[in-house]
């Protein structure tokens, strides 16, 4: 009471019931007197039965029951609206990824057949970093379809094998409307493939080719010493030009038309 005491004070004001036949305690009969003398407008005393008062008890349990399922009600709405936008989010992230993947790689396709009409060939790190890219990126996009589908299926009512044929139904279109993107990502890689089997070809072409200088330099030196024949190192020439393995003469030029990183186009 005097905690209410200061409250009233500071201008607040305070509301007490009181059970008719109840036992109240003389000091606090006195306050409540002594509150009301100090505070008429303040401070107000209702009396209520005992009957009143379990009905006052059964409404406020009442209400606090409603209010706790009304804020359960509530979360459950947040978390649903929630995981709405999550779901929009990446049904959107994925939309876009697929279509970033279908223009890179036909802009890569293009720039592929296009230097190969020009005689001009991509490194072959550009095109396997092109195509490593399309391939972790598509991977993601199957990833998302295919929880997507086992969604729908379920949310179909579907289960056991009728569930399973649908998903691979679905699937199935998925990959009937992306074949040309699947097909484009096997070219670049197909054409990553022969241009490392080209470029590891002309390496060892190169190599092979600076060890026969430094052999035919010795040679000379050792002639111009007089420690053999001129005929002798020309016959040594000739055998080991017949037992050099000659590859597939290397396309020229080796230089990008185009640079790709990361499945995405740099000039």
């Amino acid at each position: 009471m005097a905690r209410d005491d200061r409250y009233m004070y500071r201008g607040g004001s305070v509301d007490w019931t009181v059970v008719a036949g109840a036992r109240i305690d003389k000091e606090v009969q006195d306050k409540i007197r002594e509150l009301q003398e100090k505070y008429p407008r303040q401070f107000t005393v209702q009396e209520v039965s005992r009957e009143q008062l379990r009905q006052a008890l059964t409404v406020a349990k009442h209400l606090e029951k409603r209010k706790a399922r009304e804020a359960k009600e509530q979360a459950r709405l947040e978390r649903a609206r929630d995981e709405r936008v999550r779901r929009e989010v990446r049904a959107t992230e994925n939309e876009t990824r697929k279509k970033d993947i279908a223009r890179v790689v036909s802009e890569n396709v293009r720039a592929i057949e296009q230097a190969r009409a020009e005689g001009k060939v991509f490194a072959a790190r550009e095109l396997s970093e092109a195509h490593r890219s399309a391939i972790r990126s598509m991977r993601k996009v199957r990833r998302y379809e295919k929880v997507q589908g086992r969604e729908t299926v379920a949310s179909l009512g579907l289960t056991g094998e009728r569930a399973r044929v649908m998903e691979d139904m679905l699937t199935q279109g998925r990959e009937r409307q992306r074949a040309k993107v699947v097909r484009g990502i096997e070219a670049i890689g197909r054409e990553s493939r022969d241009r490392q089997a080209a470029e590891r070809t002309a390496m060892r072409e190169a190599e092979r080719l600076a060890r026969q200088r430094e052999v035919d330099a010795r040679r000379r030196e050792l002639v111009r010493q007089g420690v053999i024949r001129a005929d002798l190192a020309n016959v040594l020439d000739v055998i080991d030009k017949a037992q050099a393995r000659v590859g597939d003469q290397v396309p020229p030029g080796l230089e990008n038309i185009r640079q790709l990183r990361g499945g995405r186009e740099r000039t």
